[in-house]
């Protein structure tokens, strides 16, 4: 199974946004936003969804988030919701 890259350069959405994976575990992940001029532009924390049909995992996009994805100005309460997705949900 493909796993999401560590770094992702935005696309669609995100065009312009990039994107470093900062800790990942079996059932989420955080990733740093830097936009391209390396600003810091927030974090993103998400469940680990993984595609059958494609033997992927899938990045979340906009629709997805505030359901299993969540946007936070901070790393503490990106690592927060990080803990608390690692403590409640089952893979």
């Amino acid at each position: 199974m493909e796993e999401l890259s560590i770094d992702i350069k935005g696309r669609g959405d995100v065009k312009g946004i990039f994107l470093k994976q900062i800790a990942k575990s079996e059932k989420a992940y955080v990733y740093e936003r830097t936009d391209s001029e390396g600003n810091n532009d927030g974090y993103e924390t998400f469940r680990r969804k993984i595609n059958k049909k494609f033997g992927c995992e899938s990045y979340p996009g906009s629709k997805s988030f505030g359901i299993w994805a969540w946007c936070f100005n901070s790393i503490d309460k990106a690592m927060a919701k990080f803990d608390y997705i690692n403590n409640k949900y089952e893979k």
